[in-house]
């Protein structure tokens, strides 16, 4: 922490002319390190221009849209068994001042890192928002709940669920066939899992 609070590199882009100061900072810094006092006052000693960004694991990683949209669709099935992903419950409007609130009293504007957010320096335009993930959960359920025969499928599903045992360690039984990745794309295939249920 002194290493970095008293690097004489740094300090030439802290609080000195609006030419050499920090235009912004990345934070890949876990909470209880931007929680200690030292880092704190490091943070305010830049100017008030400054944009402070924090990427870490207080952060809420979206990934992509076909991940939700595929865990909504397998939520229909189990609630605990495919329970949705993190993210879900965090509003769907960017908030520059997010970070504020989550670290205590820290002064400056700390923004928190999103999937996709964009900060352009050059043009210098600030943030881009455009490619934000922006989940659409009702579009996801209905997409699927009005496919032929999906509906009385998933009752008679349910219904077999209910009569199953659910105190044994047997089940499920899950083998990984192939874990690649979900979605195909032109580097990977579907991924591939054997599900014992009986």
């Amino acid at each position: 922490m002194d290493g970095l609070v008293q690097n004489p590199e740094l300090r030439k882009h802290q609080a000195n002319t609006e030419e050499d100061s920090a235009h912004v900072l990345i934070h890949f810094t876990p909470k209880h390190i931007l929680e200690n006092p030292k880092y704190i006052e490091w943070m305010d000693q830049f100017r008030i221009s400054t944009t402070h960004i924090l990427v870490s694991d207080v952060c809420d990683g979206m990934g992509s849209e076909a991940v939700h949209r595929i865990q909504h669709k397998l939520n229909l099935i189990d609630e605990n068994m495919f329970p949705l992903l993190k993210g879900e419950a965090v509003s769907q409007e960017f908030e520059h001042s997010a970070g504020e609130n989550l670290i205590k009293n820290v002064q400056v504007q700390l923004v928190m890192g999103k999937t996709l957010l964009k900060y352009n320096l050059r043009p210098s335009s600030g943030f881009d928002e455009s490619s934000l993930v922006v989940l659409n959960p009702d579009q996801y359920v209905t997409e699927t709940m009005t496919s032929e025969e999906f509906p009385e499928q998933l009752k008679e599903l349910k219904a077999r669920f209910a009569t199953m045992p659910t105190s044994t360690e047997e089940y499920p039984k899950i083998v990984f066939l192939g874990t690649g990745s979900c979605i195909p794309n032109k580097t990977r295939n579907t991924s591939g899992m054997l599900l014992h249920v009986t």
